[in-house]
């Protein structure tokens, strides 16, 4: 039987919110499965965020609509997702030792934060609080920003030509840019992916 730790997904993400800086100092050193991550995190968030829209969805939508709109938010939400770390671990490949791992990092915790404020615009209709809470989710760039800085950046105590930033580069190999690169990818991958989603009338 599967547990779901709701106390666990409340807590990450509302830290990966209000203090990114220190959740990722934490999370760079976690090596989570796939399988494990979308099961006992995104795929949660997804519903729980989706299951908003049914709730208040009603109120400004018709029923039709509010189904309509809370299924294509939960799939959409999770595709993306994975479309997002698919992209960003193709990128990564040749360049990181650990491109599984750190797309995975990247794409799941911000996007988690842009589902939940996207998906609480959606169910708030198209009037003030609405389009705030969608304008809110792209603080979820904040979080990728300082996630990014986090997990490419160079140990203080490591040699410059013994390991590249970030833990996971090939040992000996320095690819310049790499943390410029990596920033660039995910910001244009994931901008271009949200910033073109559902739009709700």
């Amino acid at each position: 039987m599967i547990r779901i730790d709701f106390k666990h997904i409340y807590g990450r993400t509302r830290r990966m919110l209000v203090t990114p800086e220190t959740e990722w100092g934490k999370v760079a050193d976690e090596y989570p499965s796939l399988k494990e991550t979308f099961r006992n995190y995104l795929f949660p968030v997804t519903v729980l965020s989706s299951l908003t829209i049914f709730l208040f969805g009603f109120f400004h939508y018709s029923v039709m609509q509010t189904i309509g709109y809370g299924l294509i938010n939960l799939i959409s939400s999770t595709v993306g997702i994975w479309l997002a770390y698919l992209l960003t671990k193709e990128y990564l490949s040749n360049k990181l030792r650990d491109a599984d791992n750190t797309a995975l990092l990247l794409t799941v915790y911000p996007g988690a934060i842009f589902i939940v404020f996207h998906s609480l615009g959606i169910a708030m209709g198209n009037y003030f609080l609405g389009q705030l809470f969608t304008l809110l989710s792209f603080i979820f760039i904040r979080t990728l920003y300082i996630g990014i800085r986090r997990i490419t950046e160079q140990p203080a105590n490591q040699p410059a030509g013994d390991r590249c930033p970030g833990h996971h580069l090939y040992p000996g190999h320095y690819f310049p840019g790499t943390h410029d690169c990596i920033r660039h990818l995910c910001l244009q991958r994931l901008i271009s992916h949200y910033g073109k989603r559902n739009k709700y009338p």
